[in-house]
């Protein structure tokens, strides 16, 4: 997989016109980088799993390994759900 952005100068970008986004954290930083295979990740309630994965699909479609019509995301929380759909 030929990354051309990795997923910290994404964040960096968006941070410097977008002071509310929220930076991964070092511990995040290999989940959103992980090979494109399916994936789980279980952690604990306010601990950025949407907002790991929202930034996964970012650094996906950024570096061109998917393209937005190849991408399907679940969530099973209606919170959740309103954070992917402020991404439309």
């Amino acid at each position: 997989m030929k990354i051309k952005y990795s997923a910290a100068e994404i964040a960096a970008r968006i941070a410097a016109v977008d002071p509310s986004f929220r930076v991964p954290t070092d511990e995040q930083i290999p989940i959103i980088q992980a090979p494109l295979a399916p994936t789980v990740v279980i952690a604990g309630a306010g601990s950025g799993k949407t907002e790991v994965m929202s930034q996964r699909v970012l650094f996906l479609v950024a570096n061109s390994l998917i393209t937005p019509d190849q991408l399907l995301g679940l969530t099973f929380t209606r919170k959740s759900a309103g954070d992917y759909r402020d991404w439309e």
